[in-house]
């Protein structure tokens, strides 16, 4: 008999969201002390925990999100936990504009939801209005509205009912277009003219968080989260995760390695021999004798040393090596799919500027080349140098020699301050560092 195999790593970060939403609704269900609405997919399913709360109510889920050190900023807050995110969008119940017997058929029509004493979801046919509205002022159809929609027809005559009540929420034309575009055919012109001016009254509302989105994605300028530090700092393990976060939030994100975008990187094996070969030819004719190999910096051992050479042609292939690098990270930012809201940079300007005095600077500081790359380079939002000594990034990835790490650490440490680097102890718990990282971001975004 065969044993069934581990959960992937994405199936296992889906349970993880699910498991924080359902927490997060069974806190909300202890403070509230009366009725609130789950007018979105209730936990776990779900992107996040959308909540409708008369005042009283939403005071007390507000005094308990903030006591447990959740963020929160215009009515949504986030919780951080294990590399997962969830968030709670509270929204108060006179936002909604519906007239006092309307609001109080919903609340009392709604039904519980298991397993919460004070949660509950909305009756089928304030399902379908509900839908409707979003519907109408997102101005798309898909496919987890379809659903949604889908289990309220269950109900034989929620249809009937929410056509009766539609008028009192001013929806009886998005609830028209709503069954046509579910039962496969195109709604009328006059109830998409009503549709549309819904749309439009909502963006009249005060929904700057998504009109920041969307002027973002319009103009193509992402939030850019740079992060930085030795090879086996965790650089990586850290920015999928925090995509994922993102992406969690409803955010889209996208993770860029610069030296895939890299010219010097990607050139063809044969010609990076030959311009070595011709470096060391250079090298010889500057300095007669070779440089003795130092410990831990063996003939063998990667990467080789370059050959010293004369002043100005170190200066000058500096200056390559600082535009090849800023080119990089434009590229980069180029292959990103459109309507991206956040760049996560695997590596960025700290990274180039320590990488060109270590590797091109032969004992030079080569401060105009970092100020190129400065320049050049697009400054971000939010940057993070993770710093872990070098005994411990050689343990976890042995890609350098120790003594090549031990140089390189020493100068970020020197410089990451200059680029405005936020410093995290790289050897705490990575899903620590996850949620300081992925708070900050959030925190930028919204």
């Amino acid at each position: 008999m065969s044993t069934p195999s581990p959960p992937s790593e994405h199936a296992a970060e889906h349970l993880a969201h699910g498991a924080l939403l359902v927490d997060l609704a069974h806190a909300v269900d202890q403070a509230a002390g009366a009725r609130v609405v789950v007018f979105g997919s209730p936990p776990p399913d779900g992107r996040d925990l959308d909540l409708l709360a008369r005042e009283p109510q939403q005071r007390a889920v507000e005094a308990c999100l903030s006591s447990q050190g959740m963020p929160g900023k215009r009515g949504k807050w986030v919780a951080f936990r294990n590399c997962a995110a969830a968030g709670v969008e509270l929204v108060p119940a006179a936002d909604w504009r519906l007239p006092r017997s309307e609001l109080d058929a919903l609340f009392a029509e709604a039904e519980p939801l298991r397993g919460f004493s004070h949660l509950a979801v909305p009756a089928p046919h304030h399902s379908l209005i509900i839908a409707a509205r979003r519907a109408a002022r997102a101005g798309r159809y898909d496919d987890r509205l379809r659903a949604r929609v889908a289990a309220a027809c269950a109900t034989p005559a929620a249809w009937r009912e929410a056509e009766l009540r539609a008028a009192a929420w001013e929806a009886t034309g998005s609830l028209v277009a709503l069954r046509a575009m579910h039962e496969g055919a195109r709604p009328r012109l006059t109830d998409r003219m009503r549709a549309t001016a819904a749309r439009l009254r909502a963006v009249r509302a005060p929904r700057r968080r998504a009109a920041a989105r969307a002027v973002r994605r319009l103009i193509g300028r992402p939030v850019i989260v740079a992060l930085s530090g030795l090879d086996g700092a965790g650089k990586s393990f850290q920015a999928s995760r925090l995509q994922l976060a993102l992406e969690q939030l409803g955010f889209a994100a996208e993770v860029i390695w610069p030296p895939a975008a890299n010219v010097l990187f990607q050139a063809n094996p044969a010609l990076k021999r030959r311009l070595f070969a011709l470096l060391g030819a250079l090298g010889r004719r500057a300095e007669p004798e070779a440089a003795k190999p130092t410990a831990g910096n063996s003939a063998d051992s990667y990467p080789r040393p370059l050959p010293r050479q004369h002043g100005p042609i170190v200066h000058l292939l500096a200056v390559l090596v600082a535009l090849s690098q800023a080119w990089a990270f434009r590229r980069g930012a180029r292959r990103a799919r459109r309507g991206t809201d956040v760049l996560i940079y695997d590596r960025y300007a700290l990274d180039s500027i320590v990488y060109l005095r270590h590797r091109w600077g032969q004992g030079r500081e080569l401060r105009v080349q970092g100020a190129l790359i400065r320049l050049l380079t697009t400054r971000p939002h939010r940057a993070f140098f993770l710093e872990v000594a070098p005994e411990v990034a050689y343990a976890r990835k042995q890609d350098f020699p120790l003594q090549n790490l031990r140089e390189r650490a020493a100068l970020y440490s020197a410089l990451h301050e200059q680029l405005e680097c936020v410093r995290l102890d790289g050897e705490h718990p990575p899903q620590r560092i996850c949620a300081d990282i992925a708070r900050a971001v959030w925190e930028c975004l919204t």
